[in-house]
């Protein structure tokens, strides 16, 4: 699920680190709980969790991405 988000957004290329690993994150949990939802668990209550989970992704998206920008400050520049 994540591929199929961050394919199109690399293209338009209007994101940053932080901004592709939300993408990602949110697009990963959603993927999941579709699948859980499709093939485990056909309840309406699980509905009540998503927006935790996706609460949760969206945090942890954003710390990824903050990590991701400051490692990427210390990434060698490539040689031509």
């Amino acid at each position: 699920a994540s591929v199929l988000v961050l394919w199109p957004a690399a293209r338009v290329g209007l994101f940053g680190p932080v901004g592709y690993s939300v993408l990602a994150a949110l697009a990963h949990m959603s993927g999941q709980f579709a699948l859980a939802y499709l093939l485990f668990i056909p309840h309406p209550g699980l509905l009540h969790l998503l927006p935790v989970l996706l609460t949760v992704a969206l945090l942890f998206g954003v710390v990824s991405g903050i990590l991701a920008r400051i490692l990427l400050q210390y990434w060698p520049e490539e040689r031509q």
